[in-house]
């Protein structure tokens, strides 16, 4: 339901209001929730195309699957909140398609927070997004996530 989503997400939205800058842009599903918990600009990841809804045509999910990241890179996405409750208009196996290629395109971005359950998970993309890559050494991110994953 949207009343334990939200609830599920409080300890992330504490974590982005502690710690993220105020210019910080951020991915989630529920990006009006995002920001007025927040205070941070927040976009969903995708918006798919309705065509593809009403004719149950499993190219137009493909199609969009493929243009997943584009989003996050355009505005350079700092943080990418996911919850078991996203992409809630796409059919089951639609979803499963999006939320298998989210963990496919978030595995290298740290984790910075988890809550306790596992439910919602906040991803550091900042260095997903940078070309230089400079300071995003897997032994930096890994040191940074070991120091700021809630239990």
């Amino acid at each position: 339901s949207e009343l334990q989503a939200l609830a599920d997400e409080q300890g992330a939205f504490a974590w982005l209001r502690e710690h993220a800058a105020p210019d910080a842009r951020i991915i989630a599903q529920e990006d009006g929730s995002t920001y007025l918990y927040t205070g941070r600009a927040s976009i969903p990841p995708i918006m798919g195309i309705v065509e593809g809804y009403y004719v149950t045509d499993p190219r137009y999910i493909r199609r969009d699957v493929g243009h997943l990241p584009d989003v996050a890179k355009h505005i350079g996405a700092s943080y990418w909140l996911t919850t078991p409750y996203d992409y809630p208009l796409q059919t089951p196996a639609d979803r499963d398609l999006l939320q298998r290629k989210q963990e496919k395109l978030l595995a290298t971005a740290p984790v910075i927070y988890r809550s306790t359950d596992g439910k919602v998970v906040l991803y550091d993309t900042r260095c997903l997004w940078r070309t230089d890559r400079s300071g995003c050494s897997t032994n930096e991110s890994a040191a940074a996530t070991e120091k700021a994953v809630r239990p």
